[in-house]
């Protein structure tokens, strides 16, 4: 995949005027180049790193509005990435012989679990949450990883595999693995007692784990942000020239995104193995007495001023991703009156720092939430206008839900997303009129209702046509 795609070139050439069928077929068009060149390549890990590169490349556009940027990307996850990963050329069946396979998997289950209860728990479904049984916002979009229990089979599949790389070693048998088949199965005691016994090592080592994945993953994405070449490993066999450690990391992160996209949910590039870390590490008390601090202020508050101090005081007083998962559980979990509003939650994102790259770094999670909303909106409404049967209430109600989070958004932090969204409305004749209203000033809202008539119309005279199949 060295040479550059002649439809890549086709498709850098698209702009706004475009039309919507040149679109598709540009996409399309990649699309395959991309599959034919995947299953003609011998070397997976060199196709790995490419589909990378392209998806930063499409994702970090930020020059004008391409009408194909956002829907390319989307599907080069879809099907593209499964290719990588689950379609490699068979192998022979190994049979895993390593001696401690039983206390690995009993210390997978266990790492696993805790997760599971940990999420279980920021989604309120542990009667010791403030919002437990009291209700859950609606959303008319994917859930945030935080806020599905699927996300912890992911991360059990993400452990598993983290577990058999770094954990065969002699300290860990020794210290683990040899004890539980000795003390334990040996006599009939229940092995994971074990690990209660030996929490305090556990916890050293897993967090040094999430620390050690973590510090790697941020040296790719520091050597990515500044296009930096990837150094020469003389220790390594991989043409792409990551080193061994490094490319068990980015295959990691790749399949748990697979994960997502294969399973309806939203992992954004900021749900890493810094989150990981947090939550494997999270304060249950602080996080009860953050919540229940950040829900007296909504009920209690005197005006939106009071409570956004009173939020900003606890968040600055807590590290960028436990404050967020806490803030994320307080506007999604518990009465609807007493939840965080959108516009604390947006303000208090926006407060976080004078820039746009300042504000994802202070409020990862939460900036990544707002600001794919109207990504994932925007979908929904390309969605029902492409629909062939025309349910024109449908269609409706998802520009309805469009236009509200679009009328609340800010257009300035915002504005690369918003970007999106008019090239995601660019492929379809019944949504350009969208496109123009986001991209001629970014969705004002004296136009709103002029635009949002002209896709309707467009809508039933396209569905009202009776060649339509």
């Amino acid at each position: 995949m060295g040479s550059p795609l002649p439809s890549l070139q086709r498709f850098a050439s698209l702009d706004s005027q475009s039309a919507s069928s040149d679109v598709k077929a540009a996409v399309l068009a990649v699309i395959e180049d991309l599959r034919a060149t995947v299953e003609r390549t011998h070397d997976t890990a060199k196709s790995r790193k490419a589909i990378a590169n392209l998806l930063d490349f499409l994702n970090g556009l930020q020059v004008g509005v391409h009408p194909g940027r956002s829907e390319l990307a989307h599907s080069i996850s879809q099907k593209i990435l499964p290719l990588l990963y689950n379609q490699e050329p068979a192998k022979p069946i190994v049979v895993d012989n390593y001696q401690h396979l039983q206390a690995e998997n009993m210390l997978v289950g266990y790492l696993s679990n805790q997760f599971a209860e940990t999420l279980s728990f920021i989604q309120g479904q542990h009667p010791s949450h403030p919002g437990h049984g009291k209700g859950r916002r609606k959303e008319a979009v994917p859930p945030f990883c935080l806020f599905t229990p699927v996300y912890a089979t992911g991360l059990r599949d993400l452990i598993s595999q983290l577990l058999m790389a770094r954990f065969r070693t002699q300290q860990i048998e020794k210290n683990i693995y040899e004890p539980m088949k000795r003390d334990y199965m040996g006599k009939g005691r229940n092995p994971e007692s074990l690990f209660d016994d030996k929490q305090t090592y556990l916890d050293k080592t897993f967090c040094e784990l999430f620390i050690w994945a973590t510090e790697i993953e941020q040296t790719l994405n520091y050597r990515k942000g500044q296009n930096m070449p990837v150094p020469e490993d003389k220790n390594s066999n991989e043409s792409q020239n990551y080193s061994k450690e490094e490319s068990l990391v980015l295959e990691l992160l790749d399949k748990l995104k697979l994960h997502s996209e294969n399973n309806g949910y939203f992992l954004p590039r900021s749900a890493g193995f810094k989150l990981i870390g947090c939550l494997y590490q999270l304060d249950k008390k602080r996080f009860l007495k953050t919540f229940n601090e950040l829900q007296n202020a909504v009920t209690h508050g005197e005006d939106h001023n009071y409570i956004l101090r009173q939020v900003d005081g606890l968040a600055n007083d807590m590290e960028p991703i436990d404050f967020d998962i806490i803030a994320l559980s307080a506007y999604m979990i518990g009465e609807k009156k007493r939840c965080l509003s959108y516009g604390v939650l947006q303000d208090t994102c926006i407060g976080s720092s004078r820039s746009r790259a300042g504000m994802l770094e202070a409020r990862p999670l939460i900036s990544a939430e707002l600001g794919r909303q109207p990504i994932h909106l925007a979908k929904n409404v390309l969605i029902a206008a492409e629909n062939r049967m025309g349910n024109i209430k449908e269609f409706e109600d998802r520009l309805e839900d469009f236009h509200t989070n679009i009328k609340d958004i800010s257009k300035l932090r915002f504005d690369q997303e918003i970007n999106s969204c008019a090239g995601i409305f660019s492929c379809s004749t019944v949504t350009q009129p969208l496109a123009a209203w986001l991209g001629d000033g970014g969705g004002k809202e004296d136009e709103a209702f002029f635009r949002k008539q002209q896709a309707i119309s467009a809508a039933k005279k396209l569905w009202a046509t009776p060649s339509r199949n």
